[in-house]
């Protein structure tokens, strides 16, 4: 994320996640609330343990200014041949 910010990204999508870590204060949380100060973009998984309850997101999307995004449904679609 540093990097990121060092480069001059104006939009940071993070696919990394602490399943869990629900502080504002965890390390890649602190991180992506400090980009998201100096005006980029960032956000950040959820998670796959949804399945698990309501409060099984985790950071860097527990960051105050980090919209978080997540799988929508667990569905498998298998394709048959016709």
């Amino acid at each position: 994320m540093e990097k990121a910010g060092d480069d001059g990204m104006d939009i940071v999508n993070l696919s990394i996640n602490a399943e869990y870590m629900v502080f504002q204060d965890y390390p890649t949380a602190v991180a992506a609330e400090s980009l998201a100060s100096k005006g980029v973009i960032v956000t950040g998984s959820q998670g796959n343990s949804g399945d698990a309850g309501r409060w099984t997101m985790g950071a860097p999307a527990s960051a105050e200014h980090v919209p978080g995004r997540r799988q929508r449904s667990t569905t498998r679609w298998r394709r048959t041949s016709t």
